[in-house]
């Protein structure tokens, strides 16, 4: 099956007329809640494309509204749609917090957490958006010999959500601040000692 375009659809139906039965279907009443947003009318007038699948003698037909195939068509749209904007969700809450960088390489991790002082504890975080990088969420500390060490923070998709882990924890979190407040709070040691502190970032 494949999403086509409405304006084509209309093009093909002037050459060929099948009968296509057009039915409102009642708005459902959901709770407005936050990671599950409001669906829209399944109708097809209401869409810039409609679901079609092709026939083995080259026509083409538009799958019936409230159909099987179009509930499970809808139900997978809906579902990528939510976990896409949950995730979009978290990300912005992470980017609010103070240990949230993008794209540092250890080196420049190295060097905003020894600009204070050598302090055991004190973290950062890496979102590495660029192909140079291997791993995309990366957890920089200075462990209890001075030295800056990292931790690959895991990622996946579980129950429609991603989540975040890193090997000292069995959990999984639906945001890296969920995970490092996790780990401070169960006071999780990470080479010999707990994370304890950020630093305020240079502007």
């Amino acid at each position: 099956m494949n999403w086509i375009p409405v304006a084509a659809i209309l093009q093909y139906l002037r050459f060929k007329k099948p009968k296509i039965r057009h039915e409102r279907l009642a708005v459902d009443e959901e709770d407005e809640t936050f990671l599950v947003p409001r669906r829209p009318i399944k109708h097809p007038d209401f869409w810039d494309s409609a679901l079609c699948e092709f026939n083995p003698d080259g026509t083409m037909s538009i799958i019936p509204v409230g159909s099987k195939e179009w509930n499970e068509e809808m139900e997978k749209f809906f579902l990528k749609q939510e976990l896409v904007e949950s995730i979009w969700h978290y990300k912005q809450k992470d980017q609010e917090q103070p240990f949230y960088y993008e794209n540092k390489t250890t080196v420049e991790a190295e060097t905003l957490l020894y600009r204070d002082g050598i302090q055991p504890g004190k973290y950062m975080v890496s979102c590495n958006t660029w192909k140079q990088f291997k791993d995309q969420f990366i957890l920089y500390f200075i462990a209890i010999d001075g030295r800056v060490k990292v931790r690959v923070i895991m990622y996946e998709v579980i129950n429609n959500r991603l989540r975040f882990s890193i090997k000292e924890t069995k959990f999984w979190f639906l945001s890296i601040s969920s995970l490092i407040s996790n780990l401070q709070i169960n006071n999780t040691f990470l080479n010999g000692t707990p994370l304890t502190c950020t630093f305020r970032k240079l502007r």
